[in-house]
C-alpha cells in the first residue's frame, strides 16, 4: 500500500512539474507584451539570423513603395553613444534623437524601415520606436 502512494504522489507531482513548466516565465511574458504592442503600432516583428537583436519593422506604405526602391539608408551606434550620421538634415536628426538607447540599427531595406534593438525595454519604447521610425520614413521619403 505504501508503495502505491509512493507510486501516485511522484506521478501527480510529475504532471504538476511538467504543467508548470509550460508556463512561460516572466521575461517571456514581457517579450510577447513588447511584439504585441508593436504589432498593433503597425510594426513588424522579425529575428534577425545570427544576431542577438530583434528588428522592429515598419513597412513601406503602397504609395511610398516605388520611391522607397532606390533609397539607401543605414546607420549604426552602439547602445547609448551618438549614431554614426554625420550631419543629416534636421528632420532625419529629430527622427533619430526619438529612438531609445537601446536601438542599435536603424535601416532601410526593402519590406520597410528596420530599428534593431535587444528588446530590454518597455511598452514605452515600442511606441518611440513606432514614433521615430514613421518620423524618420517621412523625412526620407520626402528627401529622396
Amino acid at each position: 500500500m505504501n508503495g502505491f502512494l509512493l507510486a501516485t504522489a511522484l506521478v501527480i507531482a510529475f504532471v504538476a512539474g511538467s504543467a508548470l513548466s509550460l508556463r512561460p516565465s516572466p521575461r517571456q511574458r514581457q517579450l510577447a507584451r513588447l511584439r504585441e504592442h508593436a504589432v498593433g503600432s503597425g510594426l513588424r516583428v522579425q529575428w534577425r539570423p545570427g544576431g542577438q537583436d530583434i528588428a522592429y519593422l515598419l513597412p513601406w506604405g503602397l504609395s511610398d513603395a516605388a520611391r522607397s526602391r532606390a533609397l539607401r539608408f543605414g546607420l549604426e551606434r552602439t547602445a547609448g553613444t551618438v549614431w554614426d550620421a554625420g550631419t543629416p538634415a534636421p528632420e532625419i536628426a529629430a527622427a533619430l534623437a526619438v529612438f531609445p538607447a537601446a536601438v542599435t540599427v536603424v535601416r532601410a531595406v526593402p519590406e520597410g524601415l528596420q530599428a534593431c534593438w535587444n528588446e530590454a525595454g518597455t511598452v514605452t519604447d515600442v511606441e518611440l520606436i513606432a514614433r521615430a521610425l514613421r518620423e524618420l520614413a517621412s523625412a526620407l521619403l520626402h528627401d529622396s
